[in-house]
């Protein structure tokens, strides 16, 4: 009798094995705040096509032009979206509250809203349903924030 194990059941029970292993660690780290908001779980972010760009990575992680990120290293004097809400501005304050980003938003919810969901949904719904309008949005965020910074100049 032969008892040997197909070598891609091998293959396939190692590869779950370390995604287990890597969902674990993501789960028990402090770490990535912003990212775990897009992404909870590992497979899931396996499986999402992102077009990878500055843009898109910095809005995933949180690490941006947004002045949260900057007035934390001590770039700008404060942390304060110029949007006039007096918030301090974050991803979370770019995709649901700035009012720069007004109509921007409104495209975003729309798409949201078409297919059923309530708004906002969470945010990991956004890079798994709706990555073409969500990366639109974040395109849109970032020429706005360089012409922030090129009217300074």
């Amino acid at each position: 009798m032969c008892d040997k194990i197909p070598r891609e059941t091998i293959i396939t029970e190692a590869k779950e094995n370390e995604i287990t292993k890597r969902q674990e660690q993501w789960t028990s780290s402090i770490k990535g705040a912003v990212s775990k908001l897009f992404f909870l779980y590992i497979k899931e972010r396996m499986k999402t096509m992102l077009p990878i760009s500055a843009e898109s990575t910095a809005m995933v992680t949180g690490y941006g032009l947004t002045r949260s990120y900057l007035h934390r290293f001590k770039i700008i004097p404060n942390s304060t979206c110029p949007c006039g809400l007096k918030e301090e501005q974050t991803i979370n304050n770019k995709i649901l509250n700035c009012t720069q980003l007004k109509n921007e938003r409104t495209i975003l919810r729309n798409a949201v809203v078409r297919t059923g969901e309530t708004w906002p949904p969470p945010f990991e719904q956004f890079t798994r349903n709706y990555i073409k309008t969500f990366t639109k949005f974040v395109n849109l965020f970032y020429l706005l924030k360089i012409e922030e910074i090129v009217h300074k100049w």
